[in-house]
């Protein structure tokens, strides 16, 4: 019984309008299902909002999906570089990349980046397609794109092909009047051996027939290795197979056909049976008739076979050389398929054998049109030998699958592609790189050269001499650069730099191929005594003998185009003051540009990026009737001024004396020409656009040395400098829709490498603080409602 004054206990949960108050179980599973639909709403309404800014972004112009993406890794490393854009930007006709890549030996990390790579070049352009092939699994796929290329390089390969067919068949089937050659050579087998049958030769002679014999048997076996290797090369139907008609029809999934390696063994045997064994077998017939002689005591028998015998040597002799009705000899005819079988330098397919060798062996990127095809081995998108990466290294610093890709872009659009020649200077230093290995001989301007070369541009290393060797053969319509590199300083204890013959003679050659619409671009080098102020004074000192120093054939060849380079006097600028401001020794002869004229060739496509020049040499413009001039570098510094040769005398902290007239806020250093349809270019650095400038590299560890720029882990000090001389060729060629900062550039660090120091305190507060911060905050949450 309740005691009074106190409410009885209730029997039941309810609610003032009289519904059940929910148990803690039933809370608990109506909190748990609110928040599964919400959270699963939210999933749903992200997954919406993602396909529909993902169907808006592919609606979206290739030029306005950059300002939707962001890219703020340290090397832009989603980011397509500006000459990137500008040729995507000039495609004309669909272009497709695909990806053949995968395999047992494939780095996967590697893979993806390069099928990442090729998704930003179809997402920046609509008229660019891509496509990603294993080639462990899509073996089908990948017969149909090798009959494609096939196809693709039917201009390559025409000449070649109808070589082969021709040779073949002359070889093997003959003519209307005449049967194949293989077939004389059964004959004459035939022959020799009804020779052997007679049995009327002495014992040495049998053996010199049959030694004789079996060189034609081996001429045979020899034609049957070709017979099946043309069979593993071209299947059973060859003859199809050489043809327009059949380049497309191999789909069993083999490598494309090595017609050179198939012309090359069919040349060699060929060679042989012309110009060895039917001169071989006409003199043996002939020496082995005279030594068959009949005797009268011989029986009727041995005298019929003597006959015979020596009957079947004069079918030998007459088939082998003398002409029978409408037959020619056998020799001659022979000689005309030799002749038949060969090809021309310039018609020997390189491009398709460099594509073949490629898609038979190795992981590529292959980009194609309609009518064009460019193959790019895996190993060359990254930096390094053989894409190996060191401990010090990074991936994104390695990778250089943009500058491929635009490269072959580029060259897609080059026909012909333009030649650029080194013309080597007195110095002998070869521009391009010679041999491999051990034995190989650095070149002066490997790096620009390989930079020409990624881009389609042929490159050639010339040393002039007009009575030993021609220049490089042009093809029809092909646009020639010719690059003069700098000739030695003269002086006079290396008397092969006093003279200047050569210089001359390789001036009035560039000056007559100027004349004809070629280009030109020229670095100077120094020459103190070509100062007219002081030409008697200079010529006058002991040992020195004019030999053409005073009027440099350079100037000469300058002058003509309205340029005056004053190669006898540098800049100089002021790198010390002292407490007072004054400028103090020592001065610098080097100057980093990174900022280019307004309105130059250049187009300001550099700005910004660091170009070095090491002693620049002033130029000036003078206005010349005809010839059109561009500013194309200039160095502005406050503290610069002009200085002739040999420079200011500098001790080490004593002050600087500058004449007022000698100081130069700007000194123009490169020049830009044209008259007519020739371009020249000159610019007043001897270092500019060698390896030594090109290569600095920059190792993670703060090392600075030439040649370390494709060392994995090191980027370019100077990328400007490699820039502007390929911007110059663009310029050269007529190709200034090219003219812009490449992938190179992006080697340039945005945000500075994180040290392992750095790293290690970050891996401490992500593994560690990060955790123990989010348990502190839940037990502080918990203690709260504890006690609430």
């Amino acid at each position: 019984m309740a005691k009074p004054g106190k409410n009885p206990p209730p029997t039941s949960r309810e609610t003032p309008d009289g519904r059940a108050v929910p148990s803690a179980l039933q809370r608990r599973l109506l909190y748990g299902l609110n928040v599964g639909v919400m959270v699963a709403a939210a999933v749903g309404i992200c997954i919406l909002l993602n396909w529909l800014v993902y169907r808006q972004y592919r609606a979206m112009s290739p030029d306005s999906r950059q300002w939707v993406r962001y890219d703020l890794t340290s090397t832009r490393r989603y980011s397509l570089s500006d000459q990137t854009r500008s040729v995507l930007k000039s495609l004309d006709e669909r272009h497709t990349i695909v990806t053949m890549l995968g395999g047992a030996e494939a780095d996967p990390t590697q893979t993806q980046e390069i099928q990442d790579l090729v998704d930003e070049y179809a997402r920046a352009s609509g008229l660019l397609e891509q496509e990603h092939l294993d080639l462990a699994s899509d073996t089908e796929r990948r017969a149909e794109l090798l009959g494609e290329m096939a196809a693709l390089y039917a201009d390559d390969t025409r000449a070649v092909r109808e070589v082969l067919a021709t040779g073949f068949t002359h070889i093997e089937e003959g003519s209307d009047a005449a049967p194949g050659l293989l077939d004389e050579l059964v004959t004459i087998q035939a022959l020799l051996q009804g020779v052997i049958d007679a049995e009327v030769v002495t014992d040495d002679t049998l053996q010199f027939l049959y030694q004789l014999k079996s060189r034609n048997d081996l001429a045979q076996e020899e034609y049957n290795k070709i017979v099946a290797l043309r069979m593993e090369q071209l299947g059973a139907d060859w003859r199809l197979r050489l043809t327009e008609d059949g380049l497309v029809s191999r789909g069993e999934g083999k490598d494309l056909p090595d017609y050179v390696l198939l012309l090359a063994h069919l040349q060699q045997w060929e060679l042989a049976v012309h110009q060895e064994l039917l001169p071989t077998t006409y003199n043996a017939a002939q020496a082995i008739r005279s030594r068959i002689r009949g005797s009268r005591v011989d029986s009727p028998e041995v005298r019929n076979r003597t006959l015979m015998a020596k009957d079947k040597l004069v079918q030998i002799e007459r088939l082998i050389r003398e002409p029978t009705g409408e037959r020619d000899s056998l020799l001659n005819r022979a000689g005309e398929i030799a002749n038949a079988l060969q090809v021309r330098a310039d018609q020997v397919p390189q491009r398709y054998n460099d594509a073949r060798a490629v898609l038979s062996n190795q992981a590529c990127v292959l980009v194609t049109t309609e009518t064009q095809a460019r193959v790019i081995p895996a190993g060359l998108l990254y930096r390094g030998v053989g894409s190996i990466e060191t401990v010090e290294s990074n991936a994104q610093e390695q990778f250089l699958g943009e500058e491929q890709l635009t490269g072959a872009l580029v060259s897609l659009s080059l026909d012909p592609p333009p030649l650029v020649v080194f013309v080597r200077s007195n110095t002998g230093r070869p521009s391009l790189s010679i041999g491999t290995g051990a034995d190989r001989t650095l070149g002066d301007y490997s790096h620009v050269a390989q930079r020409l070369r990624a881009v389609g541009i042929e490159v050639a290393d010339w040393t002039y001499d007009p009575h030993a060797s021609k220049a490089p053969p042009r093809r029809p319509g092909q646009h020639v650069v010719w690059v003069v590199v700098p000739y030695a300083k003269p002086m006079p204890e290396h008397p092969q730099t006093m003279s200047q013959a050569l210089k001359a003679s390789v001036m009035r050659f560039v000056e007559q191929r100027l004349a004809e619409g070629d280009s030109a671009l020229i670095a100077l080098a120094p020459n103190p005594y070509a100062n007219p102020e002081r030409r008697d004074e200079l010529l006058a000192l002991p040992g020195i003998e004019d030999a053409g120093l005073a009027d440099d054939p350079i100037l000469a060849l300058l002058s003509d185009w309205g340029i005056e380079a004053q190669i006898y006097r540098s800049a100089y600028r002021v790198t010390n003051e002292d407490s007072e401001g004054r400028p103090i020794a020592p001065a610098s002869p080097s100057f980093t540009v990174t900022q280019w004229p307004e309105g130059g060739v250049l187009g300001q496509a550099l700005d910004g990026i660091a170009t070095y020049f090491q002693e620049a040499y002033p130029l000036e413009i003078i206005d010349t009737p005809g010839v059109e001039h561009t500013p194309l570098i200039e160095i502005t510094d406050p503290t610069a001024w002009l200085q002739d040769a040999p420079g200011p005398q500098q001790v080490r902290g004593q002050p600087l004396n500058i004449p007022e007239d000698a100081k130069r806020d700007r000194v123009l250093v490169g020049v830009a020409a044209q008259r007519n349809n020739a371009r020249l270019i000159v610019v007043g650095d001897q270092l500019w656009a060698t390896d030594g400038a090109t290569t600095l590299g920059v190792m993670p560890d703060g090392r600075v040395m030439p040649r370390l720029a494709d060392h994995p882990g090191a980027y370019i000090q100077y990328p400007g400098n490699s820039e502007l001389f390929l911007s110059s060729i663009f310029w050269l060629t007529e190709n200034e829709d090219l003219i812009a900062a490449s992938p190179r550039t992006q080697d340039i660090r945005r945000v500075p490498p994180i040290s392992d120091a750095a790293v290690k305190r970050y891996w401490v507060l992500l593994t560690g603080g990060m955790p123990m911060a989010v348990f502190l905050i839940g037990a502080a949450v918990w203690l709260v409602r504890r006690k609430a």
